[in-house]
């Protein structure tokens, strides 16, 4: 039995490379169908490793864009998740809430910080 006459597409291509005219028509569809594959499979991970990182470039830029954007607010600006958790302020917001900036971090809950303000009792407006 020559390497031709076997049936994995490994075999197939080793055949190809040593002399193509003797693979059978069955066996050129089954090598086309494997190089086909890998052919996929590769452009799947190339896909992954150039996308990814684009997409967290771009997921960067826009949360640039968007702090620098809160930071142009004359107003105090807070944004929390809807688990009412802290995510970002601008520099209004903490200054004007000076009484617990110290713990102003991300992933702080709403009610901490209120419990906190609380407690520490510094504020003369009532807030």
């Amino acid at each position: 039995m020559s390497i031709a006459d076997k049936k994995s597409p490994k075999a197939a291509i080793s055949a190809v490379q040593k002399d193509p005219s003797r693979l059978t028509k069955a066996q050129l569809i089954d090598q086309n169908e494997e190089l086909r594959r890998r052919n996929q499979e590769l452009e799947r991970a190339a896909n992954k490793m150039t996308v990814a990182p684009a997409l967290d470039v771009l997921e960067k830029a826009e949360s640039l864009v968007f702090i620098e954007a809160t930071e142009h607010c004359t107003d105090g600006f807070a944004l929390f998740d809807g688990e009412d958790r802290f995510v970002v302020c601008n520099a209004t917001y903490r200054s004007a809430m000076d009484d617990f900036a110290d713990i102003l971090e991300p992933g702080i809950s709403f009610e901490e910080l209120i419990r906190i303000r609380a407690d520490r009792n510094l504020r003369k407006d009532g807030l």
